[in-house]
């Protein structure tokens, strides 16, 4: 496993496309067509670096249909490589303390469920984030919710972990 450090984090939002509901089913217009509506959502990147290389994790989140009609919620997650110019260009979170995590990052778009703890404890987060591990737990991701037996992919950043720049 590598050891990143976390630099910083950029926290904006952003208008996407969801869906009217009722009942998590969602609402048709009389031709049957999904009535959609704008949504604000969150998107975080997270900035760091390994052997003087850095990195972007972009983590958001947005609203698809499912075929039988459900709102379902999809986690996004890519990992990009960047320059440290542009990180603190837009930059607006640093860390409270030095964060280091251990992972085997790719530049690449991430399909699977993943938890990222911190370093210093990482023997109580393996596969996911459990109770033993909340304070530790720096971001988590789950690209599952495009279908109506899981309809809730999500993304999740520890904020406490940052403060404002």
């Amino acid at each position: 496993m590598n050891l990143y450090k976390i630099i910083g984090l950029t926290v904006t939002t952003f208008i996407g496309n969801s869906y009217e509901t009722r009942g998590n089913r969602i609402l048709q217009d009389e031709t049957g067509k999904g009535v959609t509506k704008d949504n604000i959502f969150t998107k975080y990147v997270l900035y760091i670096v390994f052997e003087n290389k850095y990195y972007a994790i972009h983590l958001s989140e947005e609203h698809r249909a499912s075929f039988g009609g459900r709102l379902c919620h999809y986690g996004i997650m890519s990992i990009t490589q960047t320059n440290y110019t542009d990180i603190i260009s837009t930059i607006t979170h640093i860390p409270i303390k030095t964060l280091v995590i251990s992972a085997e990052f790719e530049v690449k778009s991430y399909n699977d469920d993943l938890c990222i703890c911190l370093h210093t404890n990482p023997d109580t987060c393996v596969d996911t984030c459990v109770d033993t591990c909340v304070n530790t737990c720096v971001f988590e991701f789950s690209s599952i919710g495009d279908n109506e037996r899981d309809p809730y992919g999500y993304v999740y950043v520890n904020m406490d972990l940052f403060h404002k720049w």
